[in-house]
């Protein structure tokens, strides 16, 4: 056997081991997750290495070759393939999107703005710049809750009707505010932005990053979305997770929610593409979801990445999930 050869089957029996680990159990943030986060191009290399397998093929090749594609088509169909169905209600749209902080901010607020059709929109890493351009939105967005201090990266939301209540977190980043759309039970949403890492310092000095913050967050966060579902409330939950589907963190925040893409997406619903490639058309991981309690249905999730940030926005059409069809 050439060495090309056993590096080959030696990477797709390994890929195929890392899928039904990743699967089995699904890491928390760290430099463990790794493979877990990039476990799609991990498997498309493989892939690559089974046409190499299979112009020669042996017996212990092709069965690793036939493993390999039956775990993957196990691991990710599911999450590549929905479809869109019709909406028998006026949906609400929903739409959350980080436009990434930084400079020009005031254009790409317009830019976002200008282009959504969301009646709900959430937007993460909100400076001072994007913050006051977002102010004067008052005839696209009527209602706002937006951040009192700027001096930190924040989440703010946007919207047609109504925001009766809100309550506002700095560690992490989240924002809880009451919708009152008309004709419709008000709807808590739930702004989201997981922090990646703490920097740990010794006096001044960085020595390490604390990877266990973003899982906290998330936690924290899912504590006080079980605390309104417990009360009865309908909930939509969006942002920057800064997780995909693949971690434990996921499985924290979406347990006995919908996840729009899986719902009612069409592709992967890939939404963060990497600096300095973040002018690529499509994105490359799915960290950006929107989640609702069962009593909304997803009628239609869809990414647009020709917004300028590392993000693309998530755009999501909800409908009660007991409408039905009139004539």
């Amino acid at each position: 056997m050439s060495p090309r050869r056993a590096l080959a089957l030696t990477w797709i029996a390994a890929t195929s081991a890392i899928v039904v680990l990743n699967a089995a159990l699904p890491p928390p943030f760290g430099v463990s997750a790794l493979p877990a986060i990039f476990e799609p191009y991990i498997v498309l290399v493989a892939l690559i290495a089974a046409i190499a397998v299979v112009r020669s093929p042996t017996p212990p090749g092709i069965l690793l070759v036939v493993a390999l594609i039956f775990v993957s088509l196990v691991r990710y169909v599911p999450v590549s393939v929905s479809f869109p169905t019709l909406a028998t209600a006026e949906p609400v749209r929903v739409s959350t999107w980080n436009m990434h902080f930084g400079p020009n901010a005031a254009d790409r607020v317009h830019a976002g703005v200008s282009t959504t059709s969301a009646q709900i929109l959430a937007l993460h890493e909100l400076g001072p710049d994007a913050v006051a351009a977002l102010e004067q939105t008052e005839d696209r967005f009527p209602y706002r809750a937006l951040t009192s201090d700027t001096r930190f990266l924040d989440v703010g939301l946007v919207s047609e009707f109504p925001i009766v209540e809100t309550e506002r977190s700095t560690s992490p980043p989240f924002l809880r505010a009451v919708v009152d759309p008309p004709q419709r039970d008000p709807i808590v949403v739930y702004a989201v932005h997981a922090p990646l890492a703490r920097l740990l310092t010794l006096g001044n000095v960085p020595y390490g990053l604390d990877f266990t913050v973003r899982d906290k967050a998330i936690s924290l966060i899912r504590a006080h979305v079980d605390a309104d579902v417990a009360s009865g409330l309908t909930v939509i939950v969006l942002g920057d997770f800064n997780t995909t589907e693949r971690e434990r963190a996921y499985q924290v925040i979406s347990s006995g929610l919908r996840d729009s893409h899986l719902d009612a997406g069409i592709g992967p619903g890939l939404t963060w593409r990497p600096p300095p490639i973040d002018f690529l058309p499509f994105g490359m991981l799915r960290i950006d979801y929107v989640f609702s309690t069962p009593d909304l249905r997803p009628v239609l999730s869809t990414v647009d990445c020709s917004l300028p940030s590392d993000h693309c926005a998530l755009d999501v059409q909800l409908e009660p999930a007991g409408s039905t069809t009139t004539d």
